[in-house]
């Protein structure tokens, strides 16, 4: 209980840094064009993809942490994880069939949603695979071959 609380100050801390930063963003980014005119530059946050295909994983293969599952595009995806402060990472696909995607994040979680150690620190996002491991076997799921993990 005593981890849980603290991992929600964290993750509260965390938001709202977040919200202040993007305010000081957004003030710095406030230029004066003409006496009645001004420009405002949007944060938005920067994802590196990661090496490899399939979903976000650790060094150690595994991806057992807070996640939410969605059937939206990957840009759809990238739009919800940027105006989404606990959202850290993503990862998806588009074929003419299907889109499929996963957003690593606490908000409407939907799966591990009591992992949070992504949340605190993404660093341990370390490439993507579509190798599902368990029990000492791998699974390779075909249909997230062409998916890539974009990390903020």
């Amino acid at each position: 209980v005593n981890r849980l609380a603290h991992t929600h100050n964290i993750l509260t801390l965390r938001a709202l840094m977040k919200t202040v930063l993007a305010f000081c963003s957004m003030l710095s980014g406030l230029a004066v064009k003409s006496s009645s005119t001004y420009s405002l530059s949007v944060l938005v946050k920067n994802f590196q993809m990661k090496p490899g295909y399939g979903w976000c994983v650790d060094r150690s293969g595994t991806e057992g942490t807070a996640r939410r599952f969605t059937c939206l595009s990957c840009q759809d995806t990238q739009n919800v994880c940027e105006s989404d402060d606990m959202c850290v990472a993503f990862a998806c696909y588009n074929t003419t069939d299907a889109e499929e995607s996963v957003a690593y994040t606490s908000s409407e979680c939907s799966t591990s949603c009591y992992q949070l150690d992504w949340l605190m620190d993404p660093s341990l996002i370390h490439n993507a695979s579509n190798q599902r491991r368990s029990s000492g076997s791998t699974t390779i799921v075909s249909r997230w071959s062409g998916a890539r993990c974009y990390v903020q």
